[in-house]
């Protein structure tokens, strides 16, 4: 049960989730979000405290589980912030909250078998959002930005 957000779509969802790290908060993070509210009536927010607990090949965050639910709580259009440590914590949480949307970037249509808790949003009827990514904002990417200035010894911002 999926569907691709069309802006102009004017459905709104009760509950929507989204979910991530967001470290290193960005424009794409605010416009995933932004979205998402704009189709929810309430918008929570699952946080993920370090993906490297149980996936190794994720890069640990930088900024703090505090530093980044302070700031997501910090948006008007996040409503609540639940915070979680492994990809079995979000399972749970995917069946024990209620919400009728899942909202994620349209990077991953080419890998929906790999989102964390498909079958429970299948078998609790929670769809499926995608929301169109024309940005190619990423923490990976800033990441890189603040080594490289770091490298050639730009600490001078």
């Amino acid at each position: 049960m999926r569907n691709i957000l069309n802006l102009q779509n004017l459905e709104t969802y009760s509950v929507g989730l989204v979910t991530g790290v967001f470290d290193l908060l960005h424009p794409g993070h605010l416009y995933l979000l932004k979205q998402a509210k704009r189709h929810s009536k309430v918008l929570k927010v699952a946080l993920q405290s370090d993906p490297t607990l149980d996936r190794h090949f994720k890069q640990k965050p930088i900024q703090t589980l505090h530093e980044r639910y302070y700031q997501l709580r910090s948006l008007d259009f996040v409503d609540e912030v639940i915070p979680y440590d492994t990809e079995k914590d979000l399972i749970d949480i995917l069946t024990i909250y209620d919400f009728n949307a899942r909202f994620l970037g349209t990077d991953y249509l080419s890998k929906e078998n790999q989102i964390t808790g498909k079958h429970i949003c299948e078998m609790r009827g929670i769809k499926l959002v995608f929301i169109p990514r024309f940005h190619n904002w990423s923490s990976t990417e800033l990441r890189n930005r603040m080594f490289e200035r770091l490298k050639n010894n730009e600490s001078k911002i």
